[in-house]
């Protein structure tokens, strides 16, 4: 009997123990998941998707473009004024 008390003292020891870690991980988690879900979320424009592609646009386009919605704004409008380079325009006006 003195034999199956010590062990279910153990037992509600450990189990306690077990939801304390338990709660601590979880509350890390929940806070490391909004870090990840702010990451990739679509309509912030800081997420890591957005600064990749506008970082390749950029460098491809030699700074020109500053992201991929400018890029195609001035390929389907390049007559646009937000997409003619100041240079044209100071010949187009003399």
């Amino acid at each position: 009997m003195g034999v199956s008390k010590y062990f279910t003292k153990i037992n509600t020891t450990h189990l306690v123990m077990g939801f304390v870690v338990l709660g601590v991980g979880v509350y890390y988690v929940s806070k490391k998941a909004d870090e990840v879900s702010e990451a990739i979320n679509p309509v912030n424009d800081n997420n890591i998707i957005n600064r990749g592609v506008s970082k390749v646009v950029t460098d491809l386009t030699d700074g020109k473009h500053k992201n991929l919605g400018s890029w195609l704004f001035c390929k389907f409008n390049p007559d646009a004024v937000t997409c003619r380079s100041p240079v044209l325009d100071i010949v187009e006006k003399v």
